[in-house]
């Protein structure tokens, strides 16, 4: 196989939300649509996978294709290996396509000690394409090659944008769903619309047309895959369903999480500061959610208000330990945001953190526990500025940039704080990037996020 052949995404998108077809079969039959993109010499594996709050990855399901027995025990032996914190950057957070390099960088050969003899010689060369959705799960397609793959800008655009499709196919499957709305797309007729669907009706037939056109390929691929969103109003899927006489008809279904946020945000809001927190740009949440970008800002900047939450770094943080912390008593909660914000707690020190100086400790963040009727809070005293290590790359101008960005500002937002042309702040931003070794505003994110090194 080679990367160089062409992805055929609207009929992946279909593949999504095939539902007549069994968890394996629906797997391998996205599989098919994957191989001709992603797939090597050596074969692929497919797995569905539950994230753990303890950074455990349980894989549920398997599909193999042209892959032989030891590479496929031994991948799946070291994929259960990998310590926590790579394994979130790698198997949540990062881009949808990647590879072991671009998602580990110098840590690489650190894991590899960590994993499996052998393992690095079952899959050379990787290929990975993933999936997640923030209620833990997610589809997982790794291929290994000969030689080493330059991944295109274009494929990691377009799998970002199928993954959102997945992710709702998946959620889809694991939940009941209730019809909402029907349509007929070759009269544009609205068959049936249930009370809950009324304030949405436009958006949805908007969207219902939008689904016939990119699946009769009445437009190209790239144009038709935008057309076709993750949801509609951040609430519903378009499935296409056929009656008995052979008519054609979309069905809206119902599919967004229904989490009760404890702080009091939105449902939208909390959509948005899920995937905020994986790393996805504005950009790629407005099409996640079927909603304008302009609409993500603001949910993103009064859900970080309502937490108390300065920029997007620090929304990553937290939200990891909302994730986690459930099953933990008040104290552990405590120590556990410690160790995520790289803190130091107003309780006594038993997170295993190393003693430092008394200068170093004013620099660090802080939490201390405060009780408010029944409720237990914490309060977080949050640093300014970048960690050493990633400070002492970069010039002072390219800092600044940096630190804008981590505050959630645009190019332009940039230029005009700073009184540069926004081609400057450009530039000084690719600069950045190539120092730090990353290449994108979510890899930056990640970069300067809770645990992403190895230690010896």
């Amino acid at each position: 196989m080679s990367m160089n052949q062409t992805l055929d995404a609207i009929g992946l998108v279909e593949t999504a939300y095939d539902l007549s077809l069994d968890t394996k079969g629906w797997i391998a039959a996205m599989a098919e649509k994957v191989r001709p993109t992603i797939g090597g010499e050596y074969g692929m594996i497919s797995c569905l996978y539950e994230y753990r709050s303890t950074g455990r990855i349980d894989i549920k399901e398997v599909v193999a294709t042209e892959v032989s027995p030891w590479r496929r025990e031994l991948m799946l032996a070291g994929t259960k290996r990998i310590p926590a914190a790579l394994g979130r950057k790698m198997f949540v957070g990062g881009d949808a396509l990647t590879t072991p390099i671009e998602s580990f960088g110098s840590t690489l050969d650190s894991l590899y000690k960590r994993l499996p003899e052998g393992f690095r010689r079952a899959a050379p060369n990787a290929i990975v394409f993933k999936a997640f959705d923030p209620s833990g799960v997610g589809i997982v397609f790794s291929s290994g090659h000969k030689n080493s793959q330059k991944l295109r800008t274009n494929d990691k655009e377009r799998l970002a944008c199928i993954a959102a499709h997945i992710c709702a196919g998946l959620r889809l499957r694991r939940a009941a769903t209730t019809i909402d709305a029907v349509f007929d797309p070759q009269s544009d007729k609205i068959v049936h619309m249930e009370a809950c669907a009324e304030g949405a009706q436009e958006q949805l037939r908007a969207a219902a047309k939008c689904v016939d056109r990119a699946r009769t390929r009445s437009t190209g691929d790239d144009e038709a895959l935008q057309m076709w969103e993750g949801l509609v109003d951040g609430s519903w899927s378009l499935v296409e369903s056929f009656e008995s006489d052979g008519r054609r008809l979309i069905v809206a279904k119902k599919n967004s999480e229904t989490t009760r946020d404890p702080r009091q945000l939105s449902h939208r809001q909390r959509q948005v500061a899920a995937l905020a927190a994986m790393g996805h740009n504005d950009k790629l949440i407005a099409y996640s959610l079927g909603i304008s970008t302009s609409a993500v800002r603001s949910h993103l900047t009064r859900a970080m208000r309502k937490l108390g939450i300065e920029n997007q770094r620090n929304l990553l943080r937290f939200m990891r330990f909302d994730a986690e912390s459930k099953s933990r008593n008040p104290r552990q909660r405590q120590q556990r945001l410690a160790q995520l914000m790289g803190t130091t707690s107003d309780t006594k020190d038993t997170t295993g953190i190393a003693k430092e100086s008394a200068g170093d400790l004013d620099r660090r963040p802080r939490t201390s526990p405060l009780q408010f009727g029944r409720e237990e809070l914490f309060v977080l005293s949050l640093p300014i500025g970048l960690p050493p290590k990633v400070a002492q790359k970069l010039s002072p101008s390219e800092i600044d940039v940096v630190e804008k960005v981590l505050d959630g500002l645009s190019n332009a937002a940039i230029a005009e704080a700073r009184n540069r042309h926004p081609r400057t702040v450009a530039n000084q931003l690719a600069s950045a990037y190539r120092k730090l070794g990353i290449g994108s505003r979510h890899e930056l994110i990640g970069l300067v996020g809770p645990g992403t090194e190895i230690s010896e």
